[in-house]
């Protein structure tokens, strides 16, 4: 391949790589800030308290409802009762007779220590975008380099993204200047024409100019930390407990059945949790198998994630050090099979 055109090619890899990136970062932010326009909240998660369903940098959009929407499973977006200046993104777990919210961190080994009022809430999440709150922790963190490192990085997608590339000059036909031109059009003494290059080229870059800021500003953070109490918890069962570990799944009539080892002290109790949620609790602690309950469709090709949490007691606990997949069959009339 002759250099020049080697070299056209890599150039023009380099703006479509470009681009893209560009276009995959504004894809977030719209996601992550449209929903405001509607009344919705968007907000930054700050924790890894709602781990695994949920990660430190996504960012979390909560649809304001009513009190009868308040139900258990649901992720609440509230004023910490314990921080009224910051909010707290935990799922809601019971409802007490008085009315107040028992909220829990699915990483979380026990209950938040203080309920939630219902009218400090501010919505239930209903969406989750990805990745697209970092760069507003690392900030608030004072985490500067992966903050210096995501700017320079955008910025460098900007300046290459927006420079005219070989689909410009393919599209631009006739218009592309030649050998014979006398100029090029606009210049002095040279009939101007109407060439959509420039303007093209000028739309892309005020678009690709909002990521830097839309991804810096990200919304209001919710800090979702754990409570004096779940602190405390947590170390003690570091100390005392060694989590189990998945095994493998199997495919049975009943539902796939999940098997797991549990080494160390004996503990009182299983539950199996499908994207960190708990759907089957009550296991007895000498079970090394339990099928996961069909109660819940599967589309055809859907994926979950699969693990186990150990029960020391109502209050202490250790989710195991691995995990399965499971997912909807493609005759299997959305029961569950192994993945």
């Amino acid at each position: 391949m002759p250099p020049r055109r080697f070299a056209a090619g890599t150039a023009f890899a380099a703006v479509a790589v470009a681009r893209a990136v560009l276009a995959f970062a504004l894809g977030l932010a719209f996601w992550a800030a449209v929903p405001a326009v509607v009344g919705w909240m968007p907000t930054s998660v700050m924790s890894a308290s709602m781990s695994p369903a949920i990660e430190v940098g996504d960012v979390v959009v909560a649809m304001p409802v009513g009190p009868e929407d308040l139900v258990p499973g649901r992720v609440l977006l509230a004023v910490d009762p314990d921080r009224p200046d910051r909010l707290r993104l935990h799922r809601l777990e019971s409802v007490r007779a008085d009315g107040m919210l028992v909220t829990r961190g699915d990483a979380n080994p026990a209950a938040d220590s203080t309920p939630v009022s219902p009218e400090a809430v501010s919505g239930v999440g209903v969406l989750r975008v990805p990745w697209v709150g970092l760069p507003s922790v690392w900030a608030r963190t004072g985490n500067v380099v992966p903050l210096a490192v995501t700017a320079v990085v955008l910025l460098g997608c900007l300046a290459v993204g927006t420079r005219r590339g070989r689909d410009d000059d393919e599209n631009a036909g006739e218009d592309a200047d030649t050998p014979d031109d006398p100029g090029r059009p606009g210049e002095a003494g040279v009939p101007g024409d109407d060439n959509p290059r420039p303007t093209r080229r000028r739309d892309l870059r005020l678009a690709a100019v909002a990521v830097v800021p839309a991804l810096l500003l990200s919304p209001a953070p919710a800090w979702a930390s754990w409570s004096a109490g779940t602190a405390a918890s947590g170390t003690v069962v570091a100390r005392q407990m060694i989590p189990p570990a998945v095994v493998d799944c199997v495919d049975d009539s009943s539902g796939p059945i999940i098997v797991w080892r549990q080494d160390g002290p004996a503990v009182a109790e299983f539950a199996i949790l499908v994207d960190g949620v708990e759907v089957a609790r009550g296991i007895p602690g000498n079970a090394r198998a339990a099928s996961i309950p069909r109660d819940r469709f599967f589309f055809p090709f859907e994926r979950s994630t699969v693990t186990v949490r150990a029960y020391l007691s109502s209050r202490w606990t250790a989710d195991a050090n691995g995990s399965v997949r499971i997912g909807g069959g493609f005759l299997g009339l959305g029961w569950p099979v192994c993945r």
